[in-house]
């Protein structure tokens, strides 16, 4: 865009950029350099956005995913009627859980 001169103020990615599909990662094999351009984009008074996807994996490889399992004990997500079991949904990164944004401890989160 720049070396073309087509204007624009903002660059937006969506969850193509993630690694898995996993918010607050990003696929640092396709995405390569990606810290570096909103570096520039910043630079020149540009704007990077960046689709945050509220779908929580709750089923990773590794067995850990930091979102998770800090939101699990934080007790944030929403959870079944009567319980303290995470209501569970199948979005891009297969099952996951989903925070609860009437709790006042999401926001924090």
């Amino acid at each position: 865009m720049h070396d073309a001169e087509f204007p624009y103020d903002v660059q937006w990615t969506d969850i193509d950029a993630m690694s898995s599909s996993l918010d607050f990662t990003y696929d640092q094999s396709n995405f390569h350099g990606l810290t570096d351009l909103v570096r520039s984009l910043q630079s020149e008074g540009k704007h990077y956005v960046n689709i945050i996807d509220v779908g929580i994996s709750s089923t990773q490889p590794s067995g850990t995913y930091p979102p998770y399992d800090d939101g699990l004990k934080r007790a944030i997500f929403m959870t079944k009627f009567n319980s303290t079991v995470p209501i569970t949904g199948k979005v891009w990164p297969g099952l996951t859980v989903f925070p609860d944004f009437t709790n006042a401890s999401t926001i924090e989160w």
